[in-house]
């Protein structure tokens, strides 16, 4: 699979459909990241792999912000992420860079299964998810679990 022609058609996929999309660095051989939001205040990042290290399936990735978890005591994290078991194709993920820990729910499908087009129903999904299995832990943290976005 051509990653960089690829993530071209990627990244025109999501301009339609997103408010924003700001990638992050260039395109190269072996992927390429996004991170977007879209005109209804849902944000999060896009990857594209080609895992050519590891399991070496190309896939992309899509992460659903579900806020800022900083302030999250390591037990109202693993509650969290006890969570998993819930999630259809699914997952709860922690991601931490310099500036925060943020609460992810993703989705990593095979590059060549992966329906650009279909991009919002992807994120419609995750949320919906987030919604069903999650709402009692957003409303008692929802001053604590901010929407992240590098935008």
């Amino acid at each position: 699979m051509n990653m960089i022609k690829y993530s071209r058609e990627l990244e025109k996929e999501l301009r339609k459909c997103c408010a924003k999309v700001c990638p992050e660095g260039k395109a190269e051989k072996d992927g390429a990241v996004w991170v977007f939001e879209t005109a209804d205040g849902l944000g999060g990042i896009v990857s594209l792999e080609d895992n050519s290290e590891d399991i070496k399936i190309p896939t992309v990735t899509i992460l659903l912000s579900l806020g800022d978890a900083s302030g999250q005591t390591k037990s109202e994290l693993l509650n969290l992420l006890r969570k998993n078991g819930d999630f259809l194709n699914a997952s709860l993920t922690i991601m931490k860079d310099r500036r925060s820990c943020c609460l992810f729910l993703q989705n990593r499908v095979k590059a060549e299964s992966f329906k650009a087009e279909k991009f919002r129903a992807y994120i419609d999904n995750l949320a919906t998810q987030a919604a069903m299995f999650m709402w009692e832990d957003w409303l008692r943290n929802k001053k604590r679990l901010r929407l992240w976005s590098r935008l």
